[in-house]
């Protein structure tokens, strides 16, 4: 089911929807890791593409789960866990101008283990402005409410009784010179995020991140764009008593974004990175960075990705510099017969960490889901998801199996 909100997201680049930025991201999801490749994409669509329903939309989800390993440590522990995911979205067109807002939840309640009981929430805003037929404009608010799924990043919980929350504002405001359709684009974006770490002693990663990116698009081909990228991304540490892990970051990146045809569209960068700290006891890391991101659709139902990405981030563990991160992911989706439908997903990450500590995490990701559409509102499924880390540090090691069963419900004006 694609709902309203859904539809706005797809028809222009709304990076505030993205999680974090792909350098500095607390890997909430494997997934938003590999495809932040859309990291100021600057495609700000024009009023055509506004020519969409507008409305509120109203959403659920519900579903039990089975987790084998809830902390994702060595010798696992078990539970069931019941889930409720509510959702609710407008979509506004004013004049030429859009304006697009979400609530996301997420709560959890453990069967065995209450005190991991948790409550997601996450809202986003986002105002688009069609300045002129060459000017737009675009003005993003995120705000999370979260914890961190565990196992997904390089702290272990070792013993802990919650899972690790934190809090997050992004402020992003994006202008664009040029339409996508034209021979070239300047697209300039700011942003301001901000991060508040509430227990499990990762004050130390309070920070205050402000990103700045130019980018500049030239139609090589009718269907092909090359890009040139600089970006500029300053990590500033609230808390430095114990160790400070504020860095600079540069970035240089040149690519292509193209649509072959009617089935395959995608976009490559690729480029320098280079990371200095302020604190002399950590490396600083250089090197070769990269995003690969490309939709292949087999007829008009079905939709396969490939993402790829090579990038740097900040370490969750104290006295432990950043690590550079390669993430590979392919998913793909399709109708099956009559209602049915199908989705899979594979994931494997690299992570290189840098410093004296000898160590390099193999992470893979399988997922799989079977979907029935009972009506148009209403549609159930059935998944299975195995994860499985291995590390030079045997603690970091782990494999966790989850089995879900749920419900989905969604209407709109």
């Amino acid at each position: 089911m694609k709902g309203l909100v859904q539809q706005a997201k797809n028809a222009s680049s709304i990076d505030v929807f993205s999680r974090t930025s792909t350098s500095i991201m607390n890997t909430s999801t494997l997934k938003a890791s590999a495809i932040s490749l859309g990291l100021c994409l600057g495609m700000l669509a024009s009023s055509t593409a506004y020519a969409q329903e507008q409305g509120v939309e109203f959403g659920a989800e519900a579903r039990v789960v089975f987790d084998d390993n809830i902390f994702r440590e060595v010798d696992g522990e078990s539970d069931t866990i019941f889930e409720v995911l509510p959702t609710i979205g407008y979509v506004g067109l004013y004049g030429k101008h859009k304006l697009t807002a979400e609530y996301d939840g997420k709560y959890a309640l453990y069967t065995d283990n209450s005190d991991v009981n948790y409550a997601n929430h996450r809202a986003r805003g986002q105002l688009d402005l069609d300045l002129t037929t060459r000017w737009n404009a675009r003005l993003g608010v995120l705000v999370i409410d979260e914890v961190e799924e565990p196992g997904l990043n390089n702290f272990q919980l070792n013993g802990a009784e919650e899972f690790t929350e934190f809090d997050s504002v992004r402020l992003s405001a994006e202008t664009s010179y040029g339409q996508r359709q034209s021979a070239g684009q300047f697209v300039f974006k700011y942003a301001n995020q901000s991060f508040d770490y509430e227990n499990n002693n990762q004050a130390f990663r309070d920070r205050t991140i402000d990103e700045l990116t130019g980018t500049f698009f030239w139609r090589v081909f009718p269907r092909s764009r090359v890009i040139f990228e600089v970006r500029s991304l300053m990590s500033d540490s609230d808390n430095i008593v114990g160790f400070n892990q504020s860095f600079d970051q540069l970035s240089y990146l040149t690519g292509l974004t193209w649509e072959a045809t009617a089935k395959t569209e995608g976009e490559f960068r690729i480029g320098y990175q280079n990371t200095e700290y302020d604190n002399p006891l950590i490396d600083d890391l250089d090197g070769l960075s990269f995003f690969l991101d490309v939709d292949y659709k087999p007829d008009s139902d079905s939709l396969a990705n490939l993402a790829i990405s090579r990038t740097t981030r900040d370490s969750a563990e104290l006295t432990l510099a950043g690590l550079e991160t390669t993430d590979i992911v392919l998913s793909y989706k399709t109708p099956l017969a009559g209602r049915f439908a199908m989705e899979a997903e594979y994931l494997y990450r690299l992570d290189d960490f840098d410093g004296a500590s000898n160590r390099s995490d193999d992470t893979n990701r399988i997922k799989g889901q079977l979907l029935y559409d009972a009506y148009n509102w209403l549609e159930a499924y059935v998944g299975v998801e195995y994860l499985t880390r291995s590390s030079d540090l045997e603690i970091f090691e782990y494999d966790n199996t989850r089995f879900l069963i749920g419900v989905e419900i969604l209407f709109d004006n």
